[in-house]
């Protein structure tokens, strides 16, 4: 308890993660490997989207490095019933597939990896990052 009465009327909050092991964190790697393929200029993420305190679905985010506004939602992934065996479904627009082993999810990974209009994106991001960098120590903008 605190010393605030109006503190103690909240319940305690916890930020919901992505699973370290599973489809979940598989996605959650490509989101890396895309941030260190373009030197953290694009950012990507798998976020949680709590329904109930309890994360059932994640979308896919990228963005570009100090930019706000730039966040673009390229899929949504959703836990198929029952949880425990670790199904996935995986929206992209008009589009739904689902995923039961990682060799599945990682044939499914590249030809997003590979999109044309996800790369056109991605380097539009990246040439935002690029000019919203802070000066360098030179005193030169980025190019």
């Amino acid at each position: 308890m605190t010393s605030d009465p109006m503190a103690d009327l909240w319940p305690e909050f916890r930020v919901p993660s992505v699973p370290e092991t599973g489809l979940l964190a598989t996605i959650a790697r490509f989101a890396a490997a895309l941030e260190a393929k373009t030197k953290r200029l694009v950012r990507a993420r798998l976020r949680p989207c709590p329904e109930n305190g309890r994360p059932t679905s994640y979308s896919f985010v990228i963005y570009a490095a100090q930019e706000i506004g730039t966040q673009i939602t390229w899929f949504v992934v959703e836990r198929v019933p029952p949880i425990q065996r670790g199904v996935i479904s995986i929206s992209a627009g008009d589009e739904k597939e689902t995923f039961s082993n990682e060799n599945q999810l990682r044939l499914y990974l590249r030809s997003i990896a590979t999109s044309q209009e996800l790369r056109a994106r991605i380097v539009e991001m990246m040439v935002l990052a690029e000019e919203m960098a802070p000066t360098r120590a030179d005193g030169d903008q980025p190019r």
